[in-house]
């Protein structure tokens, strides 16, 4: 934003918020070197509006992408179990394979970051009290953790167990 634009403000907002978000609100504002909490607040909601109308298409394009490797991953399997065993093609089949179930794994572990933030921002967006809704906000993305957690723990043993 321009200076120009900067002075062009004329309404002016009062809001009450917590010593908690203040501070965090202080450290977001020194993180990113402005020089005042008004400028700071501003961006924040500039932030978080743009942020809000973006975020279903980003959830929408991940999903795609995520459902769209494990799509190519199956066809993948299915032509080499069609295919027979064939060294050459065995290899490079392994090789194609291992390729997207990192990008696939990248994916995935961004996807799952996303529907975490979707499930806090759902909880933020809900009427009520907003210290109330930060609390289930923040419970979500502790409850969502520990789910993903333990879905790796279990990928960690099935892998281990295939290589036994």
């Amino acid at each position: 934003m321009s200076d120009e634009q900067e002075q062009k403000k004329t309404e002016r907002l009062h809001v009450l918020i917590s010593p908690a978000e203040l501070d965090a609100i202080d450290d977001w504002r020194f993180k990113n070197r402005l020089g005042t909490r008004a400028k700071a607040v501003r961006r924040l909601v500039q932030i978080g509006l743009r942020t809000s109308s973006e975020f279903e298409e980003i959830v929408r394009d991940a999903s795609k992408a995520y459902h769209g490797t494990a799509r190519l991953l199956k066809e993948l399997t299915e032509q080499h179990q069609a295919g027979g065993n064939d060294s050459e093609i065995e290899g490079s089949l392994f090789e194609e394979v291992s390729s997207i179930l990192k990008i696939n794994k990248d994916i995935a572990d961004t996807y799952i970051r996303i529907l975490s933030l979707q499930q806090e921002i759902i909880h933020l967006n809900r009427p009520g009290d907003v210290e109330l809704m930060i609390a289930n906000a923040e419970a979500s993305r502790e409850k969502s953790k520990k789910y993903w957690d333990e879905v790796e723990k279990i990928i960690a043993q099935s892998k281990a167990e295939g290589n036994e």
